[in-house]
C-alpha cells in the first residue's frame, strides 16, 4: 500500500503553490501558519509572485523550480479560465511529477474537468474552495471555522480534506456533476448579496440619507437578517412584509422602484416572487393576502414609461 501524498510538516517539499493572487497568498500563509511546510511559490508574474509570497511569507521563485517537480501535491490558485492550460503547461514541461496531486480552488468547476487533459499523467486530482470571501490577505485573518467544497478521485480528496483540516475548515463534499449549482449557491449567497445592498444603497441615497451613513446601517441589518438564518433556520428567519400579506407595502415599494431605480424593479420582483414561496411555507399571512401580493408583481402597473 502507498503512502497516501501530504503535507507532514516533516516533509520538506510536499506542497508548492502555483498563483500570485488572494487565494494563492491567503492558502500559502494559513498553511504555513498551520505547520505545513511549503516549499515555494511560483507564478508568471515575477513581481506579484514575489510580493504574494512576501505577504504568506513562503519562498519566490521566477521560474518553476525543482521544488515543483518534487512536490507532492501542486496547488493551482489561478484564475478560473487558466486552470487547465497552466496544468497542461507544467505537467508537459516536466514541472509536475508522476506522483503528484493536483488541487485547484475554483468552486466552478470540478476537478475532474479541469484537469481532464492531465488526469492521466498526475496521481490524484481535487478541488478545494473555501465558501468564503476571499477579496484581500487583509481582510483574513484564519481560515479556521470556514466551509470548504471538496471533489476529486480518491487521492485528490484524501489531500484536500487533509489540508482543510490543517486550516481548521469543515469539509463538505461536492459531487462532480453537482458543481454548477454548488457555485451557483455560493454565488447568490456571496455575490448576489453585495448585489442587493447596492441596489438598497442606492434607494437609501435617493431617501436623502449620508452614503456612509446608509452603507453601515445596511451592513448592520444585512448581518442581523443572516444571523436570524443562522439561529432560526430557514424559511423562519423571513420578516417583512410579505411575510406579514401586507399588499399596501408591496405596492409603495414598486413605485418607489419605479421613481427612483426602475432597473432594480425586476430584480424586487423576482426576489419578492420566492419571499412569497417561504410566506406560504409559513404561514402567518392569509392565503388571501399572498394571492394578492403575488397579483400585484404580475401585474403591469401602467406606469408613464
Amino acid at each position: 500500500m502507498t503512502e497516501e501524498p501530504y503535507i507532514s510538516p516533516s516533509h520538506e517539499g510536499s506542497i508548492f503553490v502555483v498563483g500570485a493572487g488572494p487565494v494563492a497568498t491567503i492558502m500559502a500563509r494559513e498553511l504555513r501558519i498551520a505547520g505545513v511546510v511549503i516549499a515555494g511559490l511560483w507564478s508568471r508574474d515575477a513581481h506579484k509572485a514575489e510580493a504574494a509570497a512576501a505577504s504568506a511569507g513562503v519562498l519566490f521563485f521566477a521560474a518553476p523550480p525543482a521544488q515543483m517537480r518534487s512536490a507532492d501535491v501542486i496547488l493551482l490558485a489561478v484564475r478560473d479560465d487558466a486552470i487547465t492550460s497552466v496544468a497542461a503547461e507544467l505537467v508537459h514541461a516536466g514541472h509536475v511529477g508522476a506522483e503528484a496531486v493536483l488541487v485547484h480552488f475554483s468552486g466552478a468547476q470540478s476537478s475532474q474537468s479541469a484537469f481532464a487533459q492531465v488526469r492521466p499523467l498526475v496521481a490524484g486530482v481535487g478541488l478545494l474552495h473555501p465558501l468564503r470571501a476571499l477579496a484581500s490577505p487583509e481582510t483574513v485573518d484564519s481560515l479556521s471555522g470556514t466551509f470548504f467544497a471538496i471533489e476529486g478521485d480518491d487521492k485528490g480528496r484524501a489531500v484536500c480534506e487533509r489540508l482543510c483540516s490543517a486550516l481548521g475548515g469543515r469539509a463538505m463534499r461536492v459531487a462532480s456533476e453537482h458543481m454548477a449549482s454548488y457555485h451557483a449557491a455560493a454565488s447568490i449567497a456571496s455575490n448576489f448579496v453585495v448585489v442587493l445592498l447596492d441596489l438598497a444603497h442606492h434607494l437609501l441615497r435617493a431617501s436623502g440619507v449620508d452614503d456612509e451613513v446608509g452603507r453601515q446601517a445596511l451592513c448592520e441589518l444585512a448581518t442581523g437578517a443572516v444571523k436570524n438564518v443562522e439561529k432560526l433556520g430557514l424559511p423562519e428567519a423571513l420578516t417583512g412584509p410579505i411575510r406579514r400579506g401586507d399588499t399596501k407595502t408591496i405596492a409603495a415599494h414598486l413605485q418607489a422602484l419605479h421613481s427612483q431605480l426602475p432597473e432594480g424593479l425586476e430584480l424586487y420582483r423576482q426576489a419578492a416572487q420566492r419571499a412569497l414561496v417561504m410566506a406560504n411555507k409559513i404561514g402567518e399571512a392569509e392565503s388571501s393576502q399572498l394571492e394578492e401580493i403575488a397579483a400585484i408583481l404580475a401585474a403591469d402597473p401602467g406606469w408613464p414609461g
